[in-house]
């Protein structure tokens, strides 16, 4: 299924593409060319990323996401949007779970698989730039990516000396385009002290993320929110047809909000317990998560307060990494 793009995603993907275009006598800046989208959410940024990716016919495309479950949904709209060429993740999904997406968490491994000039779309989660995985595939000869689309990107907004901040930086992950979405953007200014810090800041003109090319007028940005709602409502009451729930879910649409807040947390509790080897978290216990700090020892606490609310599956998933309910 060709997912063909609305109005508003076809005027977002014009807009981008006149920032990212190479200007005549000018070349490719040092640091790549980079542009902003805002858009709501619910409004389909992932298929203005995939028209983003087409248009300009980018060969080598890197999409980062937040988390796993993002990433197998981005994947399958991408191959819905009709997305050429191979798919990889770079995550720590494997077999059933990674949904017939090859997944790695291995640089030189990476390497191999996006070798040779076919178009390749790789995938990964900021986890994976947290932990350096890209860095050290593109220290070891990845080449740089025709286009980089960063989904949920005021997660990648804030302190420079996170770990996350390499996703701006051409040494570590280097890209001749970047496109930046996300439904909030976020304005920071550098904290006072005797050293001034490097801020990240999703400013109209920032010189990380290049300009906003795109943002909804405010009047279709609450309209498309309260619909959003509604549909959200009706998908939870049953009522929703389902050829209406594809159309949503090639657009990119994440069902119950509490979903996604399960997955940061699963993730979070992973990424301790793959490090630590135990799920013994103390109650205070902060977690840095795609650069940011996720409350992971009382989001365990509540969890266990919650347990004969939980589904099975949800269940199994934290009796696997050793939970003492």
């Amino acid at each position: 299924m060709t997912v063909t793009p609305r109005p508003h995603q076809a005027e977002a993907v014009d807009a981008a593409l006149r920032q990212l275009c190479e200007q005549p006598g000018r070349g490719i800046p040092p640091e790549g060319l980079r542009t902003q989208v805002i858009a709501a959410t619910g409004s389909g940024k992932t298929p203005i990323g995939v028209t983003a990716a087409d248009r300009p016919s980018a060969r080598r495309v890197l999409v980062l996401v937040p988390t796993p479950d993002l990433l197998l949904q981005t994947a399958a709209v991408r191959q819905a949007g009709g997305r050429r060429g191979a798919m990889i993740g770079v995550c720590s999904l494997r077999g059933a779970d990674s949904q017939g997406v090859p997944c790695t968490t291995d640089p030189d491994e990476l390497i191999a698989w996006t070798a040779g000039d076919e178009a390749v779309t790789v995938f990964a989660t900021y986890a994976s730039v947290g932990v350096g995985t890209l860095q050290r595939a593109h220290a070891a000869g990845l080449p740089v990516w025709d286009l980089m689309v960063v989904d949920e990107a005021h997660r990648v907004s804030g302190d420079a000396g996170k770990p996350w901040a390499a996703v701006h930086d051409q040494a570590q992950v280097p890209a001749v385009r970047r496109l930046y979405m996300t439904a909030t953007a976020r304005v920071w200014e550098a904290g006072g002290g005797e050293r001034p810090r490097l801020v990240a800041s999703m400013d109209e003109d920032s010189p990380v993320f290049g300009p906003v090319a795109y943002t909804p007028k405010p009047s279709e940005a609450i309209r498309l929110g309260v619909w959003v709602a509604d549909q959200r409502r009706y998908y939870t009451a049953g009522t929703l047809e389902a050829s209406r729930v594809g159309e949503l879910e090639a657009l990119g649409m994440v069902w119950p909000v509490q979903a996604s807040a399960w997955e940061a947390g699963l993730t979070a509790a992973r990424q301790f317990h793959a490090r630590e080897r135990h799920l013994q978290v103390p109650r205070k216990a902060v977690e840095i998560v795609d650069g940011e700090e996720y409350k992971l020892g009382a989001w365990l606490d509540n969890t266990r307060r919650r347990a004969a609310k939980l589904s099975p599956q949800r269940r199994t998933a934290l009796d696997a990494l050793g939970m003492r309910w």
